[in-house]
C-alpha cells in the first residue's frame, strides 16, 4: 500500500514538460501544473510569434490542454508572467511530505545558507524542518516562540497534517491562513481587514476545513466527478467507435466505387465486344459484295482488252476481209455485252462503314461529371449527464437508436451476451444459430445448433449455455474457441429459457414449472408456477422471470419475494430481463415497445428505450456501463443512454426451407 501511494505521489509531482520533480510549481486556471521555469520558457516560445512592440498577447494556451490562460499584465516579461501565476500549494505540500519522509532530511534554514545539517524537528507554522541549533533559536526568538514544533520522527508518522500555505499576492509575506465563507476564497489577515470587513463568515482555514473528509459536499462532489468521468469515458468510447465506423464507412464506399468501376468496365467491355462483332459482320457482308464486283469487273475488263488485241493484230497482219469478218463478230458481242454491262454498272453501289452512336453515349462525358456528392451527416450525441441523476443509481435517460444497416427479416435475435474484447454472442432463433460478432456488427463466426435456440447465459469465462426450445436439450458453447461444446439432456421438455445463479442452471419447462439443475442436467429442485415463463435471469440469491403480464421475483427456495404489475404504464408480454450492478431490474415489454426500469425491490422507476420495436432480449455487460437489446436488430447502449451502435446481422444461409415460417416462442 505504501509503495502504491509513493508511486502515485511521484506520478503527480512530475512536471509534464521537463518530466522532473516540480520546482516552484505553478497552478494554471485549467488545473494543470508546470514548473515556473518550464512555464516561463514555454511562454517565451509562444510569444515569439507576436510582434511584442505592437501586438502584445493577452492570453497564452495551456501547454497541456490548450485552454487559453489570461495574462494579467501584457507588458510584463514571460518570466514575470510565470512568476505571477499562483503556486500549486497542494503539490508543494506533497513534495514537503515526500521530503519529510526521507531519513536524511536536511534543515531547511541551513540549506538556504548552503549548510548540510540533519533535521530533527518540524515547525508547523513555518512548514520547515529544523536542525538542533535552528530548533533552539526558533524557540528562543520572540516572533516564533508560539510556533508549534514537533519532533521529526513524530511528524514523519503524521505527514497528512503538513500544509504548505499560499502566500498572499497582494500583501507580501502574508500567508493565506483565513477563509471567507461568503466569497468562497482564501485570504490573509490584511485582506480580511481591507476587503472582507463586512463579511460575516470568516474562519481560519483549520476551522473551515474541519470535518471536510466526512462532509456531504466532498461526498457529492466525488460522486459528481465520478459520474462525469463515467459519462466522458462513455462519450470517449462512442467517439472511438464512431471513428472506426467512419473509417469502415469510407472503406465501404471506396470498395463500392471500385466495384462500380469494375461493373462499368465489364459492361463497357461487353458493349465494345458486341459492337466489334457487329463491325466485323457488317464489314464482311460489304467486303463480299465489293469482292464480287471486283471479280466481275476484272473479267469484263479482260474481255474488252481481248477484243482490242484481236482488232489491233488484224489491222497489222491480215487481209481486209478477215478484219471485216472479226470486226462484225466483235461488234455483235460488244453490243450485246455492253448493254448488260451498263445495267450491271448501274447496280453497283459504293459501301461505307459507320457507327451511329447513341445519344447517351455521345453525351456521356458531358453529362456524367461526377459519381456522387460526399457529405458528413452529423447529429447531436443523445447523452444526458449521469450527474443529473434519476431515481435509480444507474441513469438511463430516454435511450434512442438509429438503424445503420438494411433490414433483413431472415433473423430473429432472441437473446445475447457480452464477451471479452468488445464482442457479443447472439442467439438467432429462426436461423438456428449462435453468432459471434463485434459491437459494430461484423460477424466473426456462426455455429448451427440442432434445434431452435431461444436464450443464452454465460457460465464462466470459457463457456455459455443455450437452451433449445421445446426440446430436452441444452447446448454448451465454447466462447474462447468459438465452437460447440457438449450437449446435455434434461428429463423435462424445456420452454427455451435459462438462467444461472453461479452454481446451478435455472430453466423453464413447457409444463409451467421451473427447474434448478446442475451443469450435467440433473434436476435438483422443482418450483411450480402454474403459468408460462418467457424469460429467466438470476443473481446469486434471486430468480427473476417474466410472463405475459407480469414480472416475478423468487428466492432460491422458490418463495415469492414480489411481483410487478403496472396498470398505469403499459406492460404487455414481458420478455428479456436483466439486472445491473446496482441491483436495478430491466424488463423488455415486447408488445409495448419499451423497457421498464425497476428498483431492486420491484418499484417502477421509469420507461427507457421507447423507440425500439418489439424488444426481445436484454443483457448488461460485467461493468454495468452498457447493455444490449435484441430482436430484429442489435442495439448496444451505454448506461447513460447513449447509443454506441445498432445494426442488423445479415442472413447467410437458412438451415431449412420452412424455418422462416416458424412461430417465435411465447409470441401469443
Amino acid at each position: 500500500m505504501a509503495t502504491a501511494e509513493t508511486d502515485e505521489v511521484e506520478k503527480i509531482t512530475k512536471c509534464p514538460i521537463c518530466l522532473e520533480t516540480y520546482k516552484s510549481p505553478k497552478y494554471l486556471p485549467c488545473f494543470h501544473t508546470t514548473c515556473e521555469t518550464c512555464l516561463s520558457q514555454y511562454i517565451t516560445s509562444v510569444f515569439k510569434t507576436f510582434n511584442t512592440d505592437v501586438n502584445k498577447p493577452k492570453t497564452f494556451p495551456c501547454p497541456i490542454c490548450r485552454t487559453e490562460v489570461p495574462v494579467s499584465d501584457p507588458s510584463l516579461s514571460p518570466e514575470d508572467i510565470a512568476a505571477k501565476i499562483p503556486g500549486n500549494h497542494l503539490i508543494v505540500t506533497l513534495l514537503d511530505q515526500s521530503k519529510l519522509k526521507s531519513k536524511d532530511k536536511l534543515c531547511d534554514p541551513c540549506s538556504v545558507l548552503k549548510k548540510h545539517n540533519k533535521a530533527v524537528s518540524w515547525c508547523t507554522v513555518c512548514n520547515e524542518a529544523l536542525c538542533t541549533d535552528c530548533d533552539h533559536y526558533h524557540k528562543a526568538m520572540k516572533i516564533s516562540q508560539s510556533h508549534k514544533i514537533y519532533s521529526l520522527e513524530q511528524k514523519q508518522s503524521e505527514t497528512r497534517t503538513i500544509t504548505t500555505l499560499e502566500v498572499c499576492t497582494q500583501h507580501e509575506g502574508e500567508k493565506m491562513k483565513l477563509y471567507c465563507m461568503d466569497h468562497k476564497q482564501t485570504c490573509c489577515a490584511i485582506c480580511v481587514t481591507v476587503h472582507h470587513r463586512k463579511c460575516e463568515h470568516v474562519k481560519t482555514l483549520n476551522d473551515a476545513a474541519k470535518g471536510i473528509r466526512e462532509s456531504p459536499e466532498i461526498t457529492d462532489l466525488t460522486k459528481s466527478l465520478k459520474a462525469m468521468i463515467d459519462e466522458l469515458s462513455t462519450v470517449l468510447e462512442s467517439r472511438k467507435i464512431n471513428l472506426k465506423e467512419l473509417k469502415r464507412g469510407r472503406q465501404q464506399y471506396l470498395d463500392k466505387i471500385t466495384k462500380m468501376r469494375q461493373d462499368i468496365n465489364k459492361h463497357f467491355d461487353q458493349l465494345e465486344d458486341r459492337v466489334n462483332q457487329e463491325l466485323g459482320c457488317r464489314y464482311k457482308e460489304a467486303s463480299i459484295l465489293i469482292g464480287n464486283d471486283i471479280t466481275e469487273m476484272e473479267n469484263s475488263l479482260e474481255v474488252m482488252c481481248n477484243y482490242q488485241n484481236v482488232i489491233d493484230n488484224g489491222l497489222k497482219n491480215v487481209s481486209d476481209i478477215l478484219v471485216f469478218l472479226e470486226m462484225n463478230k466483235i461488234k455483235q458481242q460488244y453490243n450485246e455485252g455492253s448493254e448488260l454491262l451498263k445495267k450491271r454498272l448501274e447496280e453497283i453501289k459504293h459501301h461505307e462503314i459507320e457507327i451511329q452512336f447513341e445519344d447517351n453515349w455521345v453525351n456521356l462525358m458531358t453529362n456524367f461529371t461526377k459519381i456522387g456528392t460526399v457529405k458528413i451527416t452529423s447529429r447531436p450525441l443523445d447523452v444526458k449527464s449521469g450527474i443529473l441523476g434519476g431515481k435509480g443509481k444507474t441513469n438511463l435517460h430516454n435511450c434512442t437508436s438509429r438503424m445503420i444497416r438494411n433490414f433483413n427479416r431472415g433473423r430473429r435475435l432472441t437473446d445475447g451476451i457480452f464477451l471479452p474484447d468488445d464482442k457479443v454472442l447472439l442467439v438467432d432463433y429462426i436461423g438456428g444459430k449462435v453468432i459471434f460478432c463485434t459491437l459494430e456488427g461484423q460477424v466473426h463466426k456462426e455455429l448451427s445448433v440442432s434445434g431452435y435456440p431461444c436464450s443464452i447465459v454465460q457460465i464462466d469465462d470459457r463457456q455459455a449455455a443455450v437452451v433449445l426450445y421445446s426440446t430436452q436439450n441444452i447446448q454448451y458453447i465454447d466462447i474462447v474457441n468459438c465452437k460447440l461444446g457438449k450437449l446435455i439432456m434434461v428429463i423435462k421438455q424445456l420452454s427455451g429459457v435459462i438462467g444461472y445463479n453461479g452454481t446451478n442452471l435455472i430453466v423453464g419447462g413447457t409444463d409451467g414449472n421451473i427447474y434448478m439443475i446442475d451443469r450435467t442436467g440433473n434436476i435438483i429442485k422443482t418450483v411450480t408456477l402454474g403459468c408460462s415463463t418467457n424469460y429467466i435471469t438470476c443473481t446469486t440469491d434471486r430468480i427473476y422471470l417474466t410472463s405475459y403480464d407480469k414480472l416475478v421475483c423468487l428466492d432460491m427456495n422458490g418463495s415469492l419475494m414480489f411481483s410487478y404489475l403496472n396498470d398505469n404504464v403499459c406492460f404487455a408480454d414481458g420478455r428479456g430481463i436483466s439486472v445491473d450492478k446496482d441491483g436495478n431490474i430491466y424488463c423488455c415489454s415486447y408488445r409495448s415497445n419499451n423497457i421498464h426500469q425497476l428498483t431492486p425491490d420491484g418499484q417502477f422507476i421509469k420507461l427507457i428505450v421507447r423507440d425500439i420495436t418489439l424488444p426481445y432480449g436484454i443483457a448488461f455487460d460485467k461493468t454495468g456501463k452498457r447493455f444490449l437489446v435484441t430482436h430484429d436488430a442489435v442495439y448496444v447502449l451505454s448506461s447513460s443512454g447513449l447509443t454506441l451502435s445498432s445494426y442488423y446481422i445479415k442472413e447467410t444461409t437458412t438451415r431449412s426451407t420452412d424455418r422462416t415460417r416458424v412461430t417465435l416462442p411465447h409470441s401469443g
